[in-house]
């Protein structure tokens, strides 16, 4: 990897980790004048995670005709991992942005190692840490698919 690759993928890292951080320990909403806006991750998602993911402590198949599930079986797993750490949303929430800045940090490496086999700036990585992207990826189980 040349110099120009490890700084990219050490910014992308940092930049990722600090967002990741703020996220997990900032509050939900942030007031901006008269309304609450999500700046940092969706916690609406992230809910609607927990509870499909809730087939495991409930002690049902995961496609029990009595609960809703709308997503397919690699992707009901995703959700569902994050119960091994405990049951709690707070928990849920915690491992599952982990896991997705694991994922980012991975997809940010295969990016560079392309970036680099076609000839390209490593530092196009980059766009992989843009506010929307990192929203997205740390609250959405999306990065995965």
């Amino acid at each position: 990897m040349t110099n120009s690759a490890r700084w990219a993928w050490a910014v992308a890292v940092v930049v990722g980790s600090v967002v990741l951080v703020l996220a997990l320990v900032g509050p939900e909403w942030v007031s901006v004048g008269t309304r609450e806006v999500r700046l940092l991750r969706d916690d609406f998602e992230l809910r609607v995670f927990h509870q499909r993911g809730g087939w495991v402590t409930d002690g049902v198949t995961p496609y029990n005709p009595a609960r809703f599930q709308e997503y397919p079986q690699l992707g009901l797993a995703y959700l569902t991992v994050p119960y091994l750490a405990g049951g709690s949303y707070e928990s849920y929430r915690s491992v599952f942005m982990v896991m997705n800045y694991l994922c980012l940090v991975a997809l940010i490496g295969v990016t560079i190692l392309l970036l680099r086999r076609f000839g390209k700036s490593p530092w196009s990585a980059l766009l992989l840490v843009l506010p929307a992207m990192l929203y997205f990826s740390l609250s959405r189980f999306d990065i995965f698919v």
